[in-house]
């Protein structure tokens, strides 16, 4: 897994977005089943965006159509710094995050396809909170969430994979984004997933268009004394 942050300088932020596009190798899709090597299982990289209020992360797959066929699904499950967390995930599939989970996002493209955002209240998962968009296109589906539906703020520090996963409910993480293959061996085995992707939530552009002119400013004074 490689991580690529792409912003623009801070003078011209006011125009541009910060996006994280962490990507996976291909074809390193774990248990072996009917199907499996189907490419839209096969994991090829997730793009995460975010404004003062939302989330976007975006999963492709090495595919042209993450609808053909089309019983995908995809996940992302969360620890959301210093937040409270538990084991497994929301979907209780079986997978968890090591050191516990306090986020969790699902997501589908069948049916026209939907997705949902959980966060762990330290009792039980809440939700599901729906996206305020989704869109489907060729290889990549991307959701779009509130960052309190997740429990995030502004500021906020999370660590996360993503993985694809399948159609039945006791489906297990089938191409995760922070492994290679070999951690489990049947389509259902219970695994742990490492947390080692980060993701800083940001402010939008234009405060960090304000930002990066108000350190322009404080240079200029400085060379002018």
């Amino acid at each position: 897994m490689k991580s690529i942050l792409s912003f623009a300088l801070l003078g011209s932020m006011a125009t541009s977005a910060w996006a994280v596009v962490y990507t996976d190798a291909l074809g390193d899709c774990n248990a072996p089943m009917t199907g499996y090597g189907n490419p839209n299982v096969d994991l090829a990289s997730v793009e995460i965006t975010n404004t003062a209020s939302d989330i976007t992360f975006k999963f492709t797959t090495n595919s042209p159509s993450i609808t053909s066929p089309d019983w995908i699904k995809v996940n992302a499950i969360i620890r959301v710094q210093g937040d409270p967390t538990t084991g497994g995930n929301a979907w209780n599939r079986p997978y968890s995050l090591n050191g516990g989970a306090s986020a969790f996002i699902g997501g589908w493209v069948d049916g026209g396809g939907n997705g949902q955002a959980w966060k762990y209240d330290g009792m039980s998962w809440g939700g599901p909170t729906g996206p305020s968009s989704m869109l489907i296109s060729g290889p990549s589906v991307s959701y779009t969430f509130s960052l309190a539906s997740l429990g995030m703020s502004v500021g906020d520090l999370f660590f996360f994979d993503a993985t694809t996963t399948g159609g039945g409910g006791n489906d297990s993480a089938w191409d995760p984004l922070n492994q290679s293959t070999g951690q489990i061996s049947a389509p259902d085995q219970q695994t742990v997933l490492e947390p080692v992707s980060t993701y800083l939530v940001v402010p939008e552009p234009t405060t960090m268009a304000a930002l990066g002119l108000g350190v322009a400013a404080m240079l200029r004074r400085r060379k002018k004394a």
